[in-house]
């Protein structure tokens, strides 16, 4: 992943659980836009598809420029998914989670998620579906 960084030079990047992020938007699974996104749709859909319940997060680049473009339902650029995700930080940056910010040194901090919570869900909800489409 080191190297899709270095190639793309995000501002930022969102490491995201849901499929939500500033006020509803789903920078994810937004529209592809090969002004910012991967070199080709098809590189672009490598990927899985995002559910917060299949055990992965995703991890996405953006540019500022592109904060504007995801709220008008375009995606950032899509950088990996994984279940456990380790960041080196070589120097002061800032950050931010759940919408606290802060200012976080050199560190290492590895992500991954510990514990899932059943939730009540509707026959219609999108959730319904994806465990009706990925069940056999």
């Amino acid at each position: 992943m080191g190297e899709e960084l270095l190639r793309f030079r995000p501002d930022g990047i969102l490491i995201l659980n849901i499929a939500s992020y500033a006020a509803g938007t789903n920078p994810w699974q937004g529209e592809y836009d090969n002004i910012w996104c991967a070199g080709s749709q098809e590189e672009d859909d490598q990927f899985r598809s995002q559910s917060c319940s299949d055990g992965y997060l995703e991890i996405i680049g953006f540019k500022h420029f592109e904060l504007a473009r995801i709220q008008l339902g375009r995606r950032g650029h899509r950088i990996a998914q994984g279940s456990e995700i380790k960041l080196i930080i070589q120097r002061d940056i800032p950050m931010e989670i759940d919408g606290e910010p802060f200012s976080i040194g050199p560190c290492q901090i590895t992500i991954k998620r510990k514990n899932q919570a059943r939730m009540i869900m509707t026959e219609r909800s999108h959730a319904a579906e994806q465990l009706r489409t990925t069940r056999l």
